[in-house]
């Protein structure tokens, strides 16, 4: 199905509505039948079990989970109920004596969905008195972990965070019914930041079971007093949770020590002016001294503290630094062992892969009735040059098929090579080398793009006239380089369609990176013929240019094989001199043979031999790289999908342009790299759907056969 990146379904939201039945909840759920997000799922926990009827128009409206436990439940197992119940990608509470605004969801929903680090956001909380009217308390902090250390400044029903954090095991602790939101929050801290939306969209009633407020702040820290209580339950849980570091930078910020010093200058400013004003009371000053005295003793004993401290400050920072280079050291060296053994491992890998490729492929040329019927003609061009090299050659050079830019690099049924079989060519062996180098290069640039936060965003245009075609399945590393090529390299307007046969390596992550461009993504592997025609079928523009995953375009070729076609209506398709990745050459142009056999013309020579560097009618063009117009695509029907899923379609389709009355062109100054086997598609039994094909495309075309060569 085909779908535009920038265009994205709303992720569905549960809301957790912890109530015990009381009135306010009218108030609360109208609050959320009326958010602008409309994706929203309510889990509507009755912790203690009353009759909620009154509500059921309102639950009717909404989209609700029921929650109704056969006994009373505490405020954390209320939560954790929630937790269990609700589907949503992203999760947020609601008590039912709370209430948000229209937007609440909608902005904290964008703000996670627009990046991928913070997993979790809160808004800024209005505060009212028990009837609802606003008061003079805004909870509008940004976030600050160490903050977090010392109190719970962000309120329930605040925050918006993703489903992802549950999967860390972070749940209410049954054991604490007050302050359980705030044990909650820092259990997620372990696991992401959270960002502040300074913005309020929500609002919290003052006097709930759940209000920590106190008249008297110095009550939160009294051990006989329920707020004091439950506060050192936090620290006692967390206490061996937090590093040193973050303990330190605590106490950094409840440090007091200039602003008593500070008290202390202006209380000795103050005692001055007491005493020149006030010469008369001289009992009063006297008091007044000794009082002074005494501070000034308690300013040294502080001082004395402070500067202890800094030391002490100082020699930890010494110890961290040293043990933050010993550590960033072993994880040096530990990195380039990992990056030697990995090279280590998918060179051998790799060397394995071609070997095996190559054997296979040297096997399907020996035993073609053309290769047979060739050889005298190899053997009299060898004779007649008087090269012995060439003359060696003449027996072992390879040909190509038009299945090979998708043949698979292991084929199940392929024959396999013996002990007899000649050696390969010193061609072979250079592209053999290459391609090991290119591979290991490939995947570690894949490897460093992934992990950076680098996009390719492709051009949105106007005008365009050409729409780019690739085919993906698997081969990520080689898809990178195609798509950085067409960046660098593309010198005309066009639109890039990319159909991915259901890839099942980094590909998705890829994908994920591209901008303008259109995805149409497979849930199963139809192969390169179907997968072209879902492309074609998606395009408008005048031109359309078939192009491997496995390639890389080279300077003016877009612009060079655009005006061939376009300054000559007779042009049916242009293709280009693919040279391999040692500089060798693949094909200049291919002939069909009579008895639809296919040769790549010059492989393995010189690109820039004279026979090879000038235009050219031909019989047909590998699928490397095909331009042609998309309204010939169409009133030919397509890739006829007999053929699926690959091998000798674009045979076919060039055979039918040429009997429609076109003419196929191998331009040389059209260029292109080319890596060669690694755009398989997966097909596995390529050997006898060869064999299938080509007898398809015989009776398929018998005049056009009959007047070919033998």
């Amino acid at each position: 199905m085909a779908t535009d990146k920038a265009a994205e379904q709303e992720q569905l939201v549960s809301i957790i509505c912890r109530t015990i039945g009381r009135s306010e909840l009218e108030q609360a759920l109208n609050s959320v039948i009326a958010q602008t997000y409309q994706q929203i799922e309510l889990v509507l926990v009755n912790a203690t079990a009353r009759d909620l009827s009154r509500f059921s128009s309102l639950c009717d409206a909404l989209n609700v989970v029921h929650v109704a436990p056969d006994e009373s439940l505490t405020r954390s197992q209320s939560a954790n109920a929630g937790l269990e119940a609700a589907t949503g990608k992203y999760l947020m509470f609601l008590d039912d004596d709370d209430w948000i605004g229209e937007e609440h969801v909608q902005n904290l929903v964008n703000f996670i969905a627009s990046q991928s680090k913070v997993k979790a956001a809160y808004s800024s909380v209005q505060k009212t008195d028990s009837a609802g009217n606003n008061i003079p308390t805004v909870f509008a902090r940004d976030y600050d972990p160490i903050t977090l250390m010392r109190d719970n400044y962000i309120p329930i029903h605040a925050v918006l965070f993703d489903r992802t954090l549950l999967d860390a095991n972070c749940r209410f602790d049954e054991n604490l019914d007050i302050y359980e939101d705030w044990d909650f929050w820092l259990q997620l801290s372990q696991h992401t930041d959270f960002h502040h939306l300074d913005e309020v969209t929500a609002f919290y009633r003052q006097g709930g079971d759940s209000d920590t407020a106190v008249g008297d702040a110095r009550l939160r820290y009294r051990s006989d007093n329920a707020l004091g209580k439950s506060r050192a339950a936090i620290f006692s849980k967390w206490k061996s949770e937090w590093s040193g570091e973050a303990i330190n930078r605590l106490f950094g910020d409840l440090d007091q020590s200039s602003q008593i010093n500070n008290l202390a200058n202006q209380l000795d400013s103050s005692n001055k002016r007491l005493d020149s004003s006030n010469k008369r009371l001289d009992s009063s000053n006297k008091r007044l001294e000794e009082v002074l005295k005494k501070s000034d003793k308690l300013s040294n004993v502080l001082l004395k503290t402070q500067q202890d401290l800094v030391q002490s400050r100082q020699e930890t920072h010494l110890k961290e630094v040293a043990l933050l280079e010993l550590s960033n050291k072993q994880l040096e060296l530990t990195r380039k062992l990992d990056e030697l053994a990995f090279v280590k491992q998918d060179t051998e890998k790799h060397l394995k892969l071609h070997i095996a490729e190559l054997e296979h492929a040297l096997q399907l040329v020996h035993n073609s009735l053309s290769w047979r019927v060739t050889r005298p003609l190899r053997a009299l061009k060898a004779v007649i040059s008087g090269d012995p090299k060439s003359a060696a050659m003449a027996a072992t050079d390879s040909i190509s098929n038009p299945v090979a830019e998708r043949a698979p690099e292991v084929v199940e049924d392929a024959a396999k090579p013996t002990s007899a079989q000649e050696p390969h060519d010193q061609t072979v062996s250079n592209n053999q080398d290459a391609k090991a180098a290119h591979e290991v290069q490939a995947k570690a640039k894949l490897k460093n793009f992934l992990a950076s936060d680098e996009l390719l965003n492709f051009p949105a245009e106007e005008g365009v006239i050409l729409t780019i075609v690739l085919v993906f399945y698997n081969q990520a590393q080689l898809s990178l380089l195609c798509l950085r090529s067409l960046l660098e390299h593309a010198d005309v307007p066009y639109r890039l369609i990319i159909v991915d046969n259901n890839s099942s390596d980094d590909t998705g992550k890829l994908l994920d990176r591209l901008e303008n461009v259109l995805l149409i993504r497979n849930d199963d592997n139809l192969g390169f013929v179907k997968a072209v025609n879902q492309a074609a079928a998606q395009s408008d523009t005048d031109y359309l240019l078939l192009l491997n995953n496995d390639a890389v375009i080279e300077d003016d070729s877009l612009s060079t094989a655009v005006d061939t076609i376009r300054n000559d209506k007779l042009v049916g398709a242009v293709g280009a001199r693919i040279e391999l990745l040692d500089g060798s050459l693949q094909e200049a142009g291919s002939i069909i043979w009579s008895d639809g056999a296919c040769l790549g013309y010059g492989r393995g020579q010189n690109p820039t031999e004279g026979e090879y560097m000038h235009q050219r009618d031909v019989d047909y063009c590998s699928g490397a790289f095909l331009l042609f117009r998309r309204s010939d695509f169409n009133d030919l029907g397509g890739f006829d999908e007999v053929f699926a899923p690959a091998y000798y379609e674009e045979s076919d389709f060039c055979i039918r342009l040429q009997e429609s009355g076109k003419r196929i062109v191998y331009n040389p100054r059209v260029r292109l790299t080319h890596y060669e086997f690694a755009s398989s598609g997966g097909m596995q039994g390529a050997s006898k759907l060869q064999q299938a094909h080509q007898q398809i495309l015989c009776d398929k075309h018998p005049e056009f056969l009959a007047n070919r060569m033998d």
